[in-house]
């Protein structure tokens, strides 16, 4: 995929901000593709610099705002003319929170699989299964806060 977006838009660059920005982990990601830079100061996404424009994103974080906070990111948009994109991988509904239940059992069988290997991820998802349970946990949450349309 990143190589497809750069082969096609060249001049694309994504910058990766937050408000408590996790440097490693930016260092990290820029280190895997040419076009992928990061702020190193606070941005709040209720009220972006204006050196920053372009295209905003939230993947899978929206929910986190209060109604309050939500309002805010949508109307700096807004006021500052910038497109935004919202992307969230869960709803508010049933289906959506039962299908949270089968979370655990994903970790459970993926875990085998992620890279880099790390014994403390065996030992809290097989011996002292916290991992399972937290990301069932957050999961369900997460439904529960996720926006509706229109409201």
């Amino acid at each position: 995929m990143k190589q497809e977006l750069i082969a096609k838009y060249p001049e694309t660059t994504i910058l990766l901000t937050d408000y408590f920005p996790n440097l490693a982990a930016f260092e990290y990601t820029v280190s895997q593709a040419t076009n992928i830079a990061y702020s190193m100061e606070a941005i709040d996404a209720r009220a972006v610099p204006e050196k920053y424009s372009g295209l905003r994103t939230q993947f899978l974080s929206f929910h986190h705002f209060r109604p309050k906070d939500a309002v805010q990111i949508l109307e700096n948009a807004v006021t500052t003319r910038q497109p935004i994109f919202i992307a969230e991988g869960q709803e508010r509904s049933l289906t959506s929170m039962l299908a949270m239940f089968f979370s655990p059992i994903t970790v459970v069988l993926s875990t085998p699989f992620i890279r880099p290997f790390n014994f403390g991820r065996l030992l809290f998802t097989y011996l002292i299964p916290i991992v399972p349970l937290f990301v069932w946990w957050d999961g369900i949450v997460s439904c529960l806060r996720t926006y509706s349309e229109g409201k």
